[in-house]
């Protein structure tokens, strides 16, 4: 693990200065203004840039997140800790009370399971020092961590297929990406309720989702609540329901890392290690050669969804690649498709360059994102692939440095859109900076 060096000296301390700015107590919210409350994956992010630096205010951030968890065993998306804002949808509309723990309203949705994989690399990477405390830790967290992947892989995949699904494209964390969009075009609505947009009022509506998609995302919503957010009932009645590539290399990837927890903790495994067994058979019929990548399933009609974009490299991040694949994935991402025509833009958009849906400013449909930057090059590094990995973490840092902590950047030019003052661009700034390296997958 490298220290900081020339020209990134300074951004250590400007990221730690970010994450204190938005630090409302309990946690550190994801934005400025934009996102009010805590958000499921931005939680674990933000802990993990946090812990090297102050311990016990990442078990704070970590513990405020796990501090909503169902009985069933899901760790919703939104935590309204503090109660309703100018951010829509508000808590009340969300029917999710007799759900939620008392007091502390929640979303019935859930987010990409990251939080296993970031405590153990906080773990992991922890001084000797710290190691007596993370390791209580670990044993105080780890039943609601499995419980939630429990509720995964049996809510979201009652048949044992190895593959979740999704019921909502905000469970994806990355809301508008174009992969979602057959999907739900086909779902049929006369949805009529009344509902006011809050995400465009700190952020130009150009960068957003349109209005049809967004009148579909809370159509969904209410549709669930109407169910009551059974878990049965809602796999049996959603009318989106997608086995999303992204996700389910998220979800792969904690299932091995907390496999690894477990044994730290000297707990069994064997339940996990069935999970991590079916999605190792399951996800390879993702694969899409003449992309390459890997593609998601509408679970609806079995038909794989086009549109990949940078979910098609997730395989890399949870090491479900075979080595054959990750060259392809290497060779697309140096590609006009991915390094665009010239090869002097940033990288990675979200969306190909050629792809019909690629749009350099909306919301996931083509800015490139600090988040997936810093999980590709963990990926690429992985693999062996080291320039296109030295690629993803320069072009993260050269943005972040010159413009600041935001929470997307157009590839062409890097200029930063979406919320200002972005929690995990500062805290995944502060991983990236550390630079890690992964041990190699093999032959």
């Amino acid at each position: 693990m490298s220290e900081p060096t020339e020209p990134y000296a300074s951004l250590a301390d400007a990221a730690l200065k970010q994450l204190r700015d938005n630090d409302v107590g309990t946690f550190v919210k994801p934005a400025e203004a934009q996102y009010p409350h805590q958000w499921n994956w931005d939680a674990a992010l933000v802990a993990l840039g946090l812990a090297p630096h102050h311990p016990e205010r990442a078990m704070l951030e970590i513990r405020s997140l796990l501090a909503g968890a169902w009985e069933t065993g899901m760790v919703p998306h939104i935590l309204y800790h503090h109660g309703a804002s100018d951010y829509r949808p508000h808590p009340d509309f969300w029917r999710t009370a007799g759900r939620h723990p008392e007091g502390l309203p929640t979303s019935g949705l859930s987010q990409p399971p990251v939080l296993a994989t970031c405590l153990l690399r906080i773990v992991e990477t922890a001084p000797e020092a710290h190691q007596g405390a993370w390791h209580d830790f670990l044993a105080e967290t780890y039943p609601t961590l499995l419980a939630w992947h429990r509720w995964w892989h049996t809510a979201r995949d009652p048949r044992g297929t190895g593959l979740v699904a999704i019921l909502h494209p905000w469970e994806s964390g990355s809301d508008d990406a174009p992969r979602f969009g057959m999907a739900l075009e086909a779902i049929a609505s006369d949805f009529v309720m009344p509902f006011t947009r809050g995400d465009r009022v700190h952020v130009d509506a150009s960068e957003r989702p349109s209005d049809e998609d967004y009148r579909r995302f809370i159509d969904l919503i209410d549709r669930y609540a109407n169910l009551g957010w059974d878990d049965a009932d809602l796999m049996e009645q959603a009318p989106f329901q997608v086995q999303d590539a992204f996700l389910n290399a998220v979800l792969h990837r904690a299932d091995v890392d907390l496999v690894r927890i477990a044994t730290i903790l000297g707990q069994p495994h064997d339940e996990i290690d069935g999970w991590i067994d079916a999605t190792q058979h399951a996800y390879p019929t993702l694969w899409v050669a003449a992309e390459p990548g890997f593609a998601s399933r509408d679970l609806r009609t079995g038909s794989l969804l086009p549109h990949a974009g940078f979910a098609g490299f997730m395989a890399l991040w949870a090491r479900l690649a075979t080595p054959d694949q990750a060259e392809r994935l290497a060779q697309a991402f140096a590609s006009p498709s991915y390094a665009g025509a010239s090869g002097d833009g940033y990288r990675i958009p979200t969306t190909a360059y050629d792809d019909p849906a690629f749009n350099p400013r909306r919301y996931w449909r083509g800015p490139v994102w600090i988040v997936v930057n810093w999980m590709l090059h963990d990926g690429f590094a992985a693999y062996g692939h080291a320039e296109a990995a030295a690629t993803l973490r320069t072009d993260a840092l050269d943005l972040v440095s010159t413009h600041g902590f935001h929470e997307h950047y157009d590839p062409r030019d890097g200029t930063p859109g979406g919320a200002t003052g972005f929690s995990w661009s500062a805290a995944l700034t502060l991983d990236l900076l550390r630079a890690p390296s992964p041990a190699r997958v093999e032959a």
